[in-house]
């Protein structure tokens, strides 16, 4: 039987006092409601989408069915990258 071993982690990974910037934090929580959200902004004008592109009820919904599949192939495809894609390149500088 394997003997589990856990290491400390360096707190110094971002900044010299062991954490992101808390300017940092907020940009980035901020971003993510955005983008979150964004996938819900267009369903309340769909009708007028539907009326200004003349076409019918079906084909306006497509623009919500497109922004959700888009959503979710980012999420399928950017967030494994934070586990291939080595930290020590992604440290901040002051």
């Amino acid at each position: 039987m394997k003997k589990i071993v856990f290491k400390k982690q360096n707190r110094n990974t971002l900044t010299p006092n062991g954490g992101m910037p808390l300017s940092l934090v907020i940009l980035l929580s901020v971003v993510a409601a955005f983008m979150a959200a964004n996938i819900y902004y267009n369903q309340p004008l769909l009708d007028v989408i539907r009326q200004e592109m003349g076409v019918n009820e079906l084909q306006a919904s497509f623009v919500t069915v497109i922004a959700q599949i888009g959503y979710t192939l980012g999420l399928l495809f950017i967030i494994p990258l934070g586990d291939k894609l080595s930290r020590r390149r992604l440290r901040f500088r002051r």
